[in-house]
């Protein structure tokens, strides 16, 4: 175990020896507004739409493998790491929406 290298995927077969995950932290709000009209006595029909903002954290991780070098017989140690990173998502998949017929009694 005298080589160490950093790659970033580790090739099939290979063993995991240990593993070093972060914290990762997830923030969102969501805000809706709606309307109800009285089409009837005790009836109406309503909408409500709404549409949502999302934070995403993820740790820094890191993953030490070994692996057989058949050209030297020996066995090597290398690191895979995942840097994180962080996103905000305010995209189109965040809009939600509903329609209503509601009968008072």
């Amino acid at each position: 175990m005298n080589d160490v290298r950093f790659v970033n995927d580790p090739a099939f077969g290979d063993r995991l020896v240990s593993t070093s995950y972060g914290s990762d932290l997830q923030v969102g709000a969501q805000a809706f507004i709606g309307v109800e009209y009285y089409f009837a006595p005790k009836m109406s029909i309503g909408g409500e739409f709404g549409w949502g903002i999302t934070y995403t954290k993820d740790p820094k991780s890191t993953e030490k493998w070994e692996a057989f070098d058949p050209t030297t017989s020996e066995v090597v140690e290398y690191v895979s790491k995942n840097v994180g990173g962080s996103e905000i998502d305010a995209s189109l998949s965040n809009i939600s929406g509903a329609l209503n017929i509601m009968l008072y009694f």
